[in-house]
């Protein structure tokens, strides 16, 4: 059989380039002008953008502060300026690696109660002068009120109750106190959907966090990659929001059962453990369902609380009574949403 010889048409190829060409450039041009305009509107910014600081939150999950091994702290004994566009503070952190002025407690055992406070950015008063912080002022208030009283705070900003149970375990239940305050928030629950509970801590000092999808390189730096994300029905968080749900479930789970590690830990060493949930204030401003995820999950966690017979308290009635929806302009920063001062009494 004689062999067939087909020769391309020199017109359809260089026409079929061109027409290549033009799509390519008309995306590249479509992809520039909607991220600069997407910038411009601020649409798709992250808190941490939105805030001041250019790195993003999932791939930075830990906010400004760094795990050092099995800790998630700061540098210690290091002096760290934390500004945003709202105001800048400077850190002076002590040798554990977090916001206290001292490293021990300073008073007698037998004249003081000694309060040792854990959580993240809340407890550790981002936003708030040193002395505002709520652990600063429930001292100052305490003892105003006769009661002596010395507090150690050891929130740190980006931490979550897991996190903070192993800094308490494995360094600080050597400070030896009366009684442990752990706080938690709904952003306990982005971490956890970003590190998961104690299964993060692996052999030795390492850390494990949730494997993120191959595009978030690409999602940190493009809003429109962001928006393109959130049209698959992904969150900010990189997960499906139909797989929430999932997450709300086994996040109560892992939250009782670190509960109980802290009570256990507690029964060793002789001290008393106290769990706090309280909302952030854009849940104050907007309702419960605002903010990162609705806050009746923190309520269903305190209701398991009391149910399991943990000493407990559920702070949105109290916190609304004092700074309420229309007041918490006056007490948190409008953009970065923390608060500028504690008001208690």
């Amino acid at each position: 059989m004689d062999s067939i010889t087909l020769h391309a048409n020199p017109f359809q190829c260089s026409t079929v380039k061109l027409y290549l060409q033009s799509f390519l450039v008309s995306l590249l041009t479509f992809i520039i002008f909607g991220e600069i305009a997407l910038r411009c509107l601020g649409w798709y910014s992250t808190y941490l953008e939105r805030s001041g600081s250019w790195v993003n939150q999932v791939s930075s999950p830990v906010n400004g502060s760094r795990p050092i091994g099995s800790f998630h702290i700061w540098a210690k004994n290091t002096s760290v300026p934390f500004e945003t566009n709202e105001f800048q503070y400077v850190y002076n952190i002590n040798r554990w690696g977090v916001r206290e002025s001292k490293d021990l407690f300073l008073g007698p055992k037998d004249s003081l109660f000694r309060i040792l406070t854990l959580g993240d950015s809340f407890t550790e008063g981002v936003g708030a002068d040193y002395a505002f912080s709520w652990p600063r002022v429930l001292e100052d208030y305490l003892n105003d009120m006769g009661v002596s009283v010395e507090v150690f705070n050891a929130g740190v900003s980006g931490s979550d109750i897991w996190y903070s149970y192993v800094l308490l375990r494995d360094k600080l239940v050597t400070l030896n106190p009366d009684l442990v305050v752990v706080s938690l928030n709904t952003s306990d629950l982005s971490d956890y959907i970003l590190r998961g509970g104690m299964e993060r801590f692996q052999s030795g000092e390492q850390v494990l966090f949730r494997q993120l999808p191959w595009w978030e390189p690409f999602y940190r730096v493009s809003h429109v990659v962001r928006a393109m994300a959130q049209l698959l029905g992904y969150n900010y968080l990189l997960i499906k929001e139909v797989s929430v749900p999932e997450y709300l479930n086994t996040f109560e789970q892992d939250v009782l059962a670190v509960c109980q590690e802290f009570r256990d830990l507690a029964l060793a060493h002789g001290f008393k453990i106290f769990f706090v949930a309280h909302p952030v204030p854009a849940q104050l401003r907007y309702g419960r369902s605002s903010g990162l995820y609705d806050y009746r999950t923190m309520e269903s966690v305190s209701v398991k609380w009391q149910f399991h017979g943990y000493k407990s308290a559920d702070l949105w009635v109290e916190m609304n009574k004092r700074i309420g929806a229309d007041s918490t302009f006056t007490y948190s920063w409008p953009i970065d949403g923390h608060l500028m001062r504690t008001v208690i009494g």
